[in-house]
């Protein structure tokens, strides 16, 4: 079945189909090559009473074709086509759309063990919890094959230590395709992922999720693959002015949320080192450029010449660069002025 925008809401309230528990939210956008694994994994499941909700992002290779064949074979696949948004903007589209009780996330070019929605339901409803997440496999094809999970130390700590860890970035708390979210928890604190965000969209949306919940859950079993590719969108947005951006984000929503002081120094420390390392982004090649012909040169005075002609405009760009990334950060650097008397 496929939804345009304008049929989301009409699908909502003229379809009730009370056997959903489950909302599965997959967000295509070009993913052809690896698109039919990632749904055969979902097909498969041993927990029958879901939804898959798959938002076409305006793909423009086979991905929607896919779409609509497992949709044909399938009546739990739903398809919403939406011109190209982003992830963030089609994970909200899934959200909005979504009928279960509970809210699990997938990438379409990763694959779930047959276990894992029955799993992290059976886990949600013996603990109470709003949260459950689980430990992952990474694939990186012909370089890395990791498993990520706590240790063991970790895996009993109280609830309220899990809002540091995402401070703190751990990757079992950071992404939304190991987790199973409370439908209610989401809606009742409308919790979205924050768009305009290029990496990183996940742990804020977990740092809102974790900090209202009332109860959360690890599950000490591998349930999800990570198939990490080289050269795909989040990748290669993975850079430090993004990284940047992501930190000023969660600078602000640590201050909205009013965490403790001690994590939030921690995020502040973090937000003035990345900045720092932008600085040195610019200086560090330019000053090595100079000292290498420097290098070259016969003569301590053309040595001289050299570098200070690499070093004059490189005072200016730092210059620049510090002026304008005050002012563009001017509120965070406010923020944690405030929080942890910071300067």
């Amino acid at each position: 079945m496929a939804l345009g925008c304008f049929g989301v809401r009409a699908f909502k309230h003229l379809v009730s189909n009370l056997s959903v528990i489950i909302s599965l939210i997959i967000p295509v956008y070009n993913n052809a090559v690896y698109l039919k694994d990632c749904l055969n994994s979902v097909k498969s499941q041993s927990f029958s009473q879901f939804e898959a909700i798959l938002i076409n992002d305006g793909s423009e290779d086979a991905s929607l074709d896919i779409c609509e064949s497992c949709a044909a074979e399938d009546d739990r696949f739903v398809i919403i086509n939406q011109q190209h948004q982003g992830v963030s903007q089609a994970r909200n589209s899934g959200i909005k759309a979504a009928q279960g009780q509970y809210l699990a996330f997938a990438d379409a070019d990763d694959i779930l063990m047959p276990t894992m929605l029955e799993e992290l339901y059976s886990a949600a409803k013996l603990k109470g919890a709003d949260i459950v997440s689980c430990a992952f496999r990474l694939i990186e094809p012909q370089m890395r094959d990791e498993f990520f999970r706590l240790a063991p130390e970790l895996q009993e700590e109280p609830h309220s230590k899990r809002v540091m860890r995402l401070i703190h970035e751990h990757p079992i708390y950071n992404s939304m395709w190991n987790k199973l979210y409370s439908a209610e928890l989401i809606e009742s604190r409308e919790i979205a992922v924050p768009e305009g965000i290029v990496i990183g969209e996940d742990s804020l949306f977990n740092l809102m999720a974790y900090y209202y919940s009332r109860n959360s859950v690890y599950l000490d079993k591998v349930l999800y693959i990570y198939n990490y590719r080289q050269g795909s969108a989040i990748h290669t947005k993975e850079n430090q002015s993004n990284r940047l951006a992501l930190l000023a984000k969660r600078c602000e929503l640590a201050q909205v949320l009013n965490i403790k002081e001690s994590a939030f120094a921690s995020l502040a420390e973090q937000f003035y080192s990345l900045l720092g390392s932008e600085f040195n982004k610019i200086a560090l090649p330019e000053l090595l450029k100079g000292i290498s012909r420097a290098r070259l040169s016969k003569a301590n005075k053309d040595a001289y010449n050299l570098v200070w002609l690499r070093l004059y405009p490189l005072s200016k760009q730092l210059a620049q660069f510090k002026f304008r990334a005050q002012r563009k950060y001017k509120h965070i650097v406010k923020i944690i002025s405030l929080k942890v008397g910071k300067k």
